[in-house]
């Protein structure tokens, strides 16, 4: 049984990011927006392929077939690593007092990558413009990351009821998830707010 919980140490922990001492949910926010990054930078050049093969398709067609790919992909790989790391939780949390021990940080990772796709997938083609402009990537990936980080801190709203009440491998996952909703709903007011007062986001 030893095997198994060094096994889910090492995935709940994210490749033991979680075990650095001083804010292991700040590096596992971190490490979010880079598996994030990754993983987009090879859908991108999947897209770069299927691009070259598109002769006599409408371009919003294809855009749109892209746009589904891309999200439908984050969507399953979102609810596998919840189900087995709602699965984990339980054994793995065994030695210690209680279930969400800090060092978990999946829950985190998970959050994040939802706060920016759940954004991306909002904003619909506006994608598109954060690709090409270098500085707003940037400064979109930043923003997610420090809302993203105020929500899972200070836990507002339904956040903090949820981490209180439901006390589960999935409850671990779930107020993160919430964060992650709350901060993509913050950044497309925030992006639309801009866009009426005639700030270029």
């Amino acid at each position: 049984m030893s095997k198994f919980v060094k096994i889910y140490e090492l995935i709940l922990t994210f490749f033991y990011v979680g075990k650095i001492k001083k804010a292991p949910g700040t590096f596992g926010s971190v490490a979010g927006v880079l598996l994030w990054f990754l993983i987009d930078q090879s859908h991108l050049s999947i897209i770069d392929l299927l691009f070259s093969y598109k002769d006599g398709l409408d371009i919003i067609f294809y855009l749109f077939f892209v746009d589904i790919f891309i999200n439908l992909s984050w969507l399953i790989f979102v609810i596998l690593l919840v189900i087995i790391g709602s699965l984990m939780v339980k054994s793995y949390s065994k030695k210690f007092k209680t279930i969400d021990h800090k060092s978990i940080v999946l829950d985190e990772v998970v959050g994040q990558i939802i706060t920016i796709q759940l954004s991306l997938f909002m904003l619909g083609f506006f994608r598109v413009e954060f690709v090409q402009n270098s500085l707003h990537y940037f400064v979109f990936l930043l923003l997610s990351f420090l809302l993203f980080r105020f929500f899972d801190i200070y836990k507002p709203f339904l956040i903090g009821y949820v981490d209180k009440k439901i006390k589960n491998g999935f409850g671990v996952f779930l107020d993160d998830i919430l964060a992650g909703v709350f901060s993509a709903i913050t950044i497309i007011l925030i992006f639309y707010l801009s866009a009426i007062l005639g700030f270029n986001f």
